[in-house]
């Protein structure tokens, strides 16, 4: 991947880059975005951009699975666009 751009809202107090997420992606290459390691090792970085709290529209601990899945989910895509030149929906 040559660059990626990748920001949250509702996990802290305004919404925020996930700059070290950013530079993981750049360096990586499609076979890496379909490894569980590497997926892992992503969402593992979240904590250093987030800081959800607990409120009417959830609970920390559902707003950090969320966005974590979400995370899944975006290598997902990009591993299939770069595979198939689609992404998959």
């Amino acid at each position: 991947m040559v660059q990626a751009f990748l920001a949250a809202g509702g996990v802290a107090p305004t919404p925020v880059r996930l700059h070290d997420l950013e530079a993981r992606l750049a360096g990586a290459d499609a076979a890496a975005l379909g490894q569980a390691a590497f997926a892992d090792s992503l969402t593992a970085l979240l904590d250093r951009h987030v800081a959800p709290i607990s409120d009417v529209r959830g609970s920390a601990w559902y707003k950090r699975e969320t966005l974590a899945r979400c995370v899944r989910r975006m290598l997902d895509a990009v591993q299939d666009f770069a595979a198939c030149g689609a992404p998959a929906h």
